[in-house]
């Protein structure tokens, strides 16, 4: 029996998206280590797994647990049979529960390893007239937000007090990090999750003989409140998405129109489609393939806010940062943000409810591959070459 050992530690429901982005099927053909995931969703947030509607795999390597001294257990119980035992450890603290799980890791001196979370820019908080507005209106209206945020300040300062780090740090790309100059923690390079599907997906392509582009989908607001739901967001924190659908078909139109392609949708991994053509979005098709192969071929991506503009950037596409008039008025700091994320693409959103002439929409097709560079060096890979992240975990092992 190999004696290495690493389980992926989680807080949704594992889908076949889980077992690419975690390298899951290379680890089992490499035969250098054994591989389980935990599935902790129901532990830590009990019901928000099903809040989304994809698949859940299952087999004897993804373990289920909704009680924490059964998962506790079971950890014991492997670090009893594997001589080298690794946790990637993907739950942060934020309640009592995750505490526990990271407490307890800590407490028995399991190795754990967890990826950068600097795979694109940060999001801000916003300035202090802004966090004043924010409380304000949250004491009075969405109380469930501002316990939320108490609970999540008061653990995760616990968890700094007690000094609970990882063994392990994987960085993709060059943002410092708070662990960079922890004599403790090994820094490990690595990848972003993108930027190592994009390394696996080289030698398979999408065969389409007309030209498309691609809408990356998100949960909120068409189908749920999404990630959302956990830290008490108001229902329109993200819009309506009767208002949302109607901007962003019309806009879709518009481009297929003008730029003489074809607007495909390309699902949030937490959401499954039965249907190949969506009603949401006007009968557009909806794609089954990855989006690290899809987009090599696509003509330009599109998306409110989201890490799949790296492929943007690793492949030289023209992507397109949108929002609406009803985001655009919204009470809260997602503009500032959206802004700041598409700057590091040397991108400007764009209110897709405006006029557009001809000329600014072929405009949108412009991009300056100085940003995209530069983008790939600052978030997405910490590394010279294309080694993937599972052999990364594997050298872990042996350091």
């Amino acid at each position: 029996m190999n004696d290495k050992l690493i389980i992926f530690l989680v807080g949704v429901k594992v889908r076949k998206y889980d077992l690419e982005r975690f390298d899951a099927n290379e680890i089992e053909n490499s035969k250098n280590m054994n591989f389980e995931f935990h599935e902790l969703a129901d532990l830590i947030n009990p019901g928000f797994s099903n809040v989304f509607t994809a698949d859940r795999i299952k087999n004897n390597k993804i373990k289920i647990f909704s009680n924490l001294k059964n998962w506790k257990l079971e950890i014991i119980k492997k670090k009893e049979i594997y001589n080298n035992l690794i946790v990637y450890n993907d739950i942060e603290i934020t309640n009592l529960e995750s505490f526990k799980i990271n407490y307890f890791l800590y407490k028995n001196r399991i190795k754990t390893l967890i990826a950068s979370n600097l795979d694109h820019p940060n999001y801000s908080s916003g300035g202090y007239i802004y966090k004043f507005k924010w409380l304000f209106r949250n004491l009075f209206f969405n109380n469930k937000k501002i316990r939320f945020f108490i609970k999540t300040l008061f653990f995760s300062s616990l968890g700094k007090i007690l000094k609970i780090q990882p063994t392990f740090f994987l960085k993709c790309g060059s943002v410092p990090s708070k662990y960079d100059n922890m004599n403790s923690i090994t820094i490990l390079n690595g990848h972003s999750r993108d930027y190592n599907m994009y390394i696996k997906s080289k030698k398979e392509f999408f065969t389409r003989d007309e030209k498309f582009g691609i809408y990356l989908d998100s949960a909120s607001p068409v189908y749920n409140l999404g990630d959302a739901l956990i830290a008490g967001d108001e229902k329109n924190v993200r819009g309506t998405s009767e208002k949302w659908l109607k901007s962003i078909n019309n806009f879709f139109l518009l481009l297929e129109k003008k730029l003489k392609i074809k607007i495909m949708i390309m699902p949030h991994p937490k959401i499954k489609h039965n249907d190949r053509y969506s009603k949401f979005y006007s009968g557009r098709e909806v794609l089954k393939e990855k989006l690290s192969v899809v987009a090599k071929k696509s003509e330009l991506i599109i998306a409110r806010d989201s890490t799949g503009f790296s492929y943007g950037a690793i492949y030289k596409k023209p992507i397109i940062f949108m929002n609406n008039n009803e985001l655009s008025g919204l009470k809260n700091n997602f503009i500032n943000n959206q802004k700041k994320f598409a700057k590091e693409l040397g991108k400007i959103p764009i209110n897709i409810d405006k006029d557009f002439t001809n000329e600014e929409v072929l405009e949108f097709t412009n991009f300056d591959e100085k940003y995209y560079e530069n983008y790939i060096k600052k978030y997405l890979t910490a590394r010279s070459d294309e080694k993937l992240n599972y052999q990364v975990f594997e050298d872990a092992f042996n350091l």
